[in-house]
């Protein structure tokens, strides 16, 4: 048998270099083409094959393998560890399932051709017309270790998986007890949902900007509903007309003779506040500085308009007094505004408002107010219609 295998092996990998084939088929091509496997055979034909692949008839000296765990010995081995005198059980059967430990994830395994779970092999019909699933022939140049070696490591991986998902399970169980805690204890509720703002709403509801941002921040008031694509494509488109409004509002500051800083100056930009807010704004710096040393700048955000941040010349407390009027004024109102706050001749003293921008149709809205406002600036869009 030995010997045989041996010049099984030769020719084949003579076959496999003279012609190009690989050397499964080489060999299959060397001891007779056997029928493919999931193929129906007659008991005729199926030991016309266990021949052909092991040089005998005797079918105590043929070998299947376990396609689950891929174990494999001779069928007389496999009676005399199995303690069977039924020769079909050889065939049907992992060595794994007479073993006391044997079990799905041992080696050998527990595995049946005649199990719920469809195997590869061959299904044989008896000459009594019942029909019988029988595992494959074990290939002759199968190796024992590396079968083992991994089927233990896919073992490993299967028992690493379950664990991570019974963790996952309890700590999502343990999770949604603290959400539903959370809310219960809420004592506000949100105005978009009607949900109380727990821990709940703020996993289900707002809208995290993870992939875009880089790292996990809540947009204010932005649900899931909301397309969170357009809210941050609205805020790029904006960048130029509100940079723009920002240098024609300084421009004309500085015909009126106000001084803004060298260094940071005056600039407008869109970016992402602390906390995950999305904004829009514009900077402008005073050269000169408060009367304490502090500095001092108008700025502007489209939610509640222009403001000053100064101290109190009263109380000397710093905060931020706002000028009123249309949230995005013509840049000649504003640099009228802050060259007579500067000059001492006015004072903004407006209650602060806000509206917000909780959807991509809000951000339309400041790109309609800049158009209007900015010289030759044409139509600005979002895309967020």
């Amino acid at each position: 048998m030995m010997s045989r295998n041996r010049k099984i092996q030769r020719a084949a990998k003579a076959r496999s270099r003279a012609t190009g084939e690989g050397y499964a088929v080489a060999r299959e091509r060397v001891v007779g083409q056997l029928p493919p496997l999931d193929s129906t055979l007659t008991l005729a034909e199926w030991q016309a094959a266990g021949l052909a692949c092991f040089g005998t008839s005797a079918m105590e000296q043929w070998s299947v393998i376990c396609p689950n765990c891929g174990h494999f010995i001779t069928v007389a081995s496999f009676m005399k560890a199995a303690q069977i005198t039924d020769i079909t059980g050889a065939f049907t059967e992992c060595l794994g399932r007479h073993l006391p430990q044997g079990s799905g994830e041992t080696f050998p395994c527990n595995w049946a051709a005649y199990g719920f779970i469809p195997s590869a092999g061959y299904t044989v019909v008896r000459e009594d017309g019942r029909t019988v699933r029988v595992f494959p022939f074990a290939p002759v140049d199968a190796d024992l270790d590396a079968n083992r070696d991994r089927f233990l490591a896919r073992v490993a991986r299967w028992r690493a998986e379950q664990q991570a998902e019974e963790e996952a399970e309890a700590a999502a169980e343990a999770a949604a007890e603290a959400d539903q805690e959370g809310d219960d204890d809420a004592e506000e509720w949100c105005l978009e949902c009607a949900r109380p703002l727990g821990r709940r709403h703020r996993k289900d509801c707002v809208w995290r900007l993870s992939p875009e941002l880089g790292e996990c921040v809540e947009v204010e008031e932005a649900h899931t509903w909301n397309d969170g694509h357009a809210l941050l494509q609205g805020l790029e488109l904006l960048q130029a007309p509100v940079e723009q409004y920002a240098l024609e509002v300084g421009r004309l500051c500085q015909e009126l003779g106000v001084v803004f800083r060298r260094d940071i100056g005056v600039r407008g930009r869109t970016a992402v506040r602390h906390g995950g807010e999305l904004a829009v704004e514009c900077d402008l710096w005073l050269e000169e500085p408060a009367p304490d040393g502090s500095q001092r700048w108008f700025g502007w955000y489209p939610d509640s308009g222009w403001f000053l941040y100064a101290p109190d010349p009263v109380t000397g407390v710093k905060g931020s007094v706002y000028l009123g009027g249309p949230f995005t004024p013509s840049p000649e109102v504003v640099a009228e505004q802050i060259a007579a706050v500067v000059a001492g001749r006015a004072v903004w003293a407006a209650e602060r408002r806000w509206r917000g921008f909780s959807d991509p149709a809000g951000w339309q809205v400041v790109a309609d107010e800049l158009s209007a406002v900015l010289p030759a600036a044409g139509a600005v869009s979002t895309s967020c219609r």
